[in-house]
């Protein structure tokens, strides 16, 4: 885990609202690491919301420096784009969230909360995004019980982008949930995430394990270089530092750097069997993706009690003397020096 706290990142509560999203440091540019230190309040807050979404039916389009974000608040108010000069680093699924575990809901994902249409609200700069209970099991999967609310939000200094997740236990009896977000891009790009502790997952056995060996303590995927064949291929590791990252190019000349941002999980906080990184491919599939996903601490939920996690999320482009490769040590250096402690620590 990486610095000290900070402001709550997550946090169990029986109301409603916003949590507060804490302070930290600024991107300080498109291609630059590091800035200047954050203080706190509107003018240090590089997650304070600065930028009007604008809608055009169901899409809700946040515009801010070189990038865009795209919310469709008609397909599970999924992230459908995220870009950079044009340059969408999402594949056209998006980015969705789901409770974890999956054992406890089957396939597919409840519609409520993946793939229907979800209520959009706009107060001051923060888009708050509704969805269904989930309380009918119409094509085959295990009810849940639980409603998902997601709230986006822009900085257009920093260049950060804030999604909040709140799970809602509907159920009359206890339950335990742990916030799950999946997050589709292109298979050309570069992952790569610090390695936790030694952990031991049994996959199901269509399941293919992808075996990503620490290199100076980081784990990597290319795909392009993978050697991946076969269908439901599989990474799944603990985590370390509350970072997961992706690199892919812009166009000939540029790369841009893809970075996720989350409260870091011990092990045995998640449900069991889970790992805090997930990475799912196929060699075969028709959705030519990669599955880019994390976890959080699983939280006990009484009855209409509720579960807020945040992470954070930036697109910047790659300085050119950052080599691009897998192992690279400058790659991994560029991808810390965008790290906020108050997004990765705090919560947990």
């Amino acid at each position: 885990m990486t610095g000290a706290g900070g402001s709550t990142a997550s946090t169990v509560t029986t109301g409603g609202g916003s949590t507060n999203l804490g302070t930290g440091t600024t991107l300080g540019g498109a291609t630059s690491g590091g800035g200047a230190t954050g203080t706190g309040g509107a003018a240090g807050d590089p997650f304070a919301p600065t930028v009007t979404p604008t809608k055009a039916g169901n899409l809700w389009t946040f515009t801010f420096g070189r990038n865009k974000l795209v919310v469709n608040a008609a397909l599970g108010a999924r992230v459908t784009e995220f870009s950079i000069d044009g340059k969408n680093a999402f594949h056209t699924e998006g980015s969705t969230f789901w409770p974890s575990p999956q054992s406890a809901f089957g396939w597919p994902p409840p519609p409520a909360i993946d793939s229907a249409a979800y209520t959009a609200t706009l107060v001051d700069n923060v888009l708050t995004l509704v969805g269904g209970t989930d309380s009918t099991a119409t094509d085959g999967h295990t009810v849940t019980n639980v409603s998902v609310t997601k709230r986006f939000s822009v900085n257009e200094a920093s260049g950060y982008v804030t999604c909040e997740y709140e799970i809602i236990n509907h159920g009359t009896a206890t339950a335990s949930w742990a916030p799950w977000e999946n997050t589709r891009i292109p298979r050309s790009a570069l992952l790569f995430f610090p390695a936790g502790s030694d952990i031991s997952i049994t996959q199901k056995s269509f399941m293919h394990v992808l075996d990503l060996a620490a290199v100076d303590g980081v784990r990597w995927l290319d795909y392009p270089n993978a050697g991946v064949t076969g269908d439901n291929d599989i990474a799944e590791y603990d985590g370390a530092e509350g970072w997961l990252a992706a690199a892919d190019k812009i166009d000939t000349t540029k790369n841009y750097l893809f970075l996720k941002q989350f409260p870091d999980a011990a092990p045995a906080s998640l449900p069991a069997g889970q790992g805090e990184i997930q990475l799912w491919t196929s060699a075969t599939a028709a959705k030519t993706y990669t599955e880019m996903e994390e976890q959080g601490a699983a939280k006990s939920l009484a009855r209409n009690a509720s579960y807020k996690w945040a992470s954070r999320w930036s697109l910047t482009e790659i300085p050119a003397e950052v080599d691009v490769t897998a192992g690279s040590e400058t790659l991994v250096a560029h991808a810390r020096s965008l790290v906020i402690a108050a997004a990765t620590t705090a919560g947990n």
